[in-house]
């Protein structure tokens, strides 16, 4: 948690509270979009769990990743992104650039939790 509020320029409490905002933003997206979830049981290295992919209809044949609308939204950053996409043409690399301009835009709107950073 200290390493996101850093990342975010925020305080631990206000990751924490927009922790809970952003789960709260999922459950209700989840439950109004179909999704599908994705994965080729590749672990996340140094840690026991495995990549996921979730897909999000947002609208009829529009698929989005569920990380790219966490990142517009500001409830999460951009690190670590070392597996390729599941059916998707877009190398580690260009993805990576899409997610950093996603952040970017994020941070200039003052998005979720970038509207509390000092960055």
């Amino acid at each position: 948690m200290q390493e996101q509020a850093r990342y975010f320029g925020v305080s631990s409490q206000r990751v924490i509270e927009e922790g809970q905002r952003a789960a709260q933003y999922v459950t209700q997206l989840l439950k109004q979009q179909p999704f599908t979830v994705m994965t080729r049981w590749e672990e996340v290295p140094g840690l026991s769990r495995y990549y996921a992919f979730i897909l999000v209809e947002i609208s009829p044949g529009k698929h989005v990743y569920l990380a790219d609308l966490l990142v517009q939204q500001g409830f999460a950053r951009v690190a670590g992104v070392t597996s390729s996409l599941p059916a998707d043409a877009r190398s580690i690399n260009d993805y990576a650039l899409e997610l950093q301009e996603l952040r970017r835009r994020a941070q200039q709107s003052k998005a979720g939790i970038w509207a509390a950073s000092k960055l």
